[in-house]
């Protein structure tokens, strides 16, 4: 009985996890919105894209889903409706900077500082080794400060007894 709920369950993976995330449509048109929104960020502050934002009645999602299936319809390339968009509601309607001018900067930062980063580590780890045998505590004390706490020691033991 158990082997024949693990075979069930292992059937039911196999078939749905495949699925999830698709966008099961008959419309192309549909299909063309979605590809379309996946690149373009909503600003809802939902954090999603105009495809995958999920709030209801969303103020900008939806009128820009609609702005993207009319001019679908009426035949315009999807590059000229991003174009568009971007026109209309200006740069941060792109769910991805530019490769182009300041917008190169953006994609080359998180590079940069993980290279800036892996160069520093071995002075950085080198620099707290150093430090840490500069702090180390000379072992030295002269010979009358050793008798004067020896002497000290004594008159303490002397007085618990």
């Amino acid at each position: 009985m158990r082997l024949r709920q693990l075979l069930s369950l292992a059937v039911f993976l196999v078939l749905a996890i495949p699925s999830v995330g698709q966008v099961r449509t008959a419309d192309p048109v549909d299909a063309a919105v979605y590809q379309i929104g996946k690149g373009l960020q909503c600003q809802c502050s939902c954090g999603s894209t105009i495809a995958d934002c999920n709030m209801l009645y969303c103020h900008y999602g939806e009128p820009v889903r609609g702005e993207i299936r009319e001019e679908l319809l009426a035949g315009i390339a999807p590059d000229m409706i991003v174009n568009q968009l971007v026109a209309k509601y200006g740069g941060i309607i792109l769910g991805a900077p530019v490769a182009e001018g300041f917008g190169a900067v953006g994609w080359a930062m998180p590079f940069v500082v993980i290279l800036l980063g892996l160069i520093s580590v071995p002075f950085v780890i080198r620099r707290w080794y150093h430090n840490r045998l500069a702090a180390v505590p000379s072992a030295a004390i002269d010979a009358e400060t050793l008798s004067r706490f020896e002497a000290e020691i004594e008159r303490d033991l002397a007085s618990e007894e």
